[in-house]
């Protein structure tokens, strides 16, 4: 009896009862599953999963609405905000040029009443008196004294309050570069190097952020800052994206080195500039257009060959002075 209970047992065990199994979305057993080809049993049971997680997936898009939603609204803040910027730097701008231009047109008239002055004196005397009433009328536009606070104090306050305020941003980094001309023309080396370091990016991918790399090397490379300026140039020698900027970098590397009295190393720079422009010079101007090269190497060519001319003289100086 008890080997009997036993085996009776182990065959109940054994046997356990399987509920049958339905998709919650389709109501079909597992038989009718089964039957199914492949493709269709995967689409079935990925429904069925989204119909018995279907809160779970609700509240996974609706995150995805949101965050999506929010992006929207951060890229249009952020656009209007830089629209904002861009409006207040074009003010500036503004402002900055027509000052220079009454400046100019001063300096044209001052030219030409030296001009006058030097002509014979029988030409003056045959002008009527109108003339002379009318050039009396006129008032006298203002020459630029040549002292940066006096002529442009206020438009460079204006441009350093933006920089501060956006360094960053697209009107940032113009207002950068028209700062750095600004102070550039006035001999003011060190201003320029400093008001384009607010905007400067060690790794540029922006057009703008290369500009502002070749005016920063080129304050640097006025101050003698030699070491600091091969920082700069030994990233951006070999970039990709901009390829008809790369004679550019080459040439303000090799006076780098020049300056550091790296001669050999300097002359290497200056050939390859010399043998690419050299190149370029054979091409028609579809071909240099396709290449993207423009007139960037020829023009870095010819500054290339005067400063091998001028290496070349330094390096027997120095030798005939050992």
């Amino acid at each position: 009896m008890d080997k009997e209970n036993t085996k009776n047992q182990k065959t109940t065990h054994s046997e356990p009862i399987h509920a049958p199994h339905t998709t919650e979305a389709f109501g079909l057993s597992e038989k009718e599953l089964k039957s199914k080809d492949e493709v269709q049993r995967q689409l079935t049971l990925s429904f069925d999963w989204v119909v018995a997680h279907r809160i779970f997936v609700l509240f996974f898009l609706g995150i995805l609405f949101v965050s999506g939603l929010g992006y929207v609204v951060y890229n249009k803040t952020k656009m209007d905000m830089e629209l904002k910027i861009q409006d207040q730097y074009f003010v500036i701008e503004k402002k900055y040029l027509d000052q220079k231009a009454q400046f100019v047109e001063a300096e044209k008239e001052h030219k030409a009443d030296l001009e006058k002055a030097k002509a014979p004196q029988e030409k003056n005397k045959d002008k009527d008196k109108d003339k002379n009433k009318v050039q009396e009328a006129k008032t006298p536009k203002v020459l630029a004294s040549g002292d940066l606070e006096k002529d442009y104090g206020g438009v460079v306050k204006d441009f350093n309050d933006l920089l501060t305020a956006q360094p960053k941003s697209l009107a940032g980094k113009m207002a950068s570069l028209m700062l750095a001309d600004i102070y550039s023309e006035h001999n003011k080396l060190a201003e320029t190097s400093e008001t384009l370091n607010k905007s400067f990016v060690k790794n540029p991918h922006e057009l703008i952020d290369f500009l502002i790399a070749i005016k920063k090397v080129n304050a640097l490379l006025s101050l003698n800052e030699f070491t600091e300026a091969k920082k700069i140039l030994m990233t951006l020698v070999n970039q990709k994206k901009y390829p008809f900027l790369s004679s550019q970098f080459k040439l303000q590397l090799g006076l780098a080195y020049a300056g550091s009295k790296q001669w050999d190393k300097a002359e290497t720079q200056f050939q390859e500039i010399v043998a690419k422009g050299a190149e370029a010079e054979t091409l028609s101007p579809e071909e240099m257009s396709k290449r993207n090269r423009f007139s960037s190497d020829v023009s870095a060519f010819e500054q290339a060959q005067k400063y091998l001319i001028l290496l070349r003289l330094k390096k027997d100086s120095e030798k005939a002075g050992s």
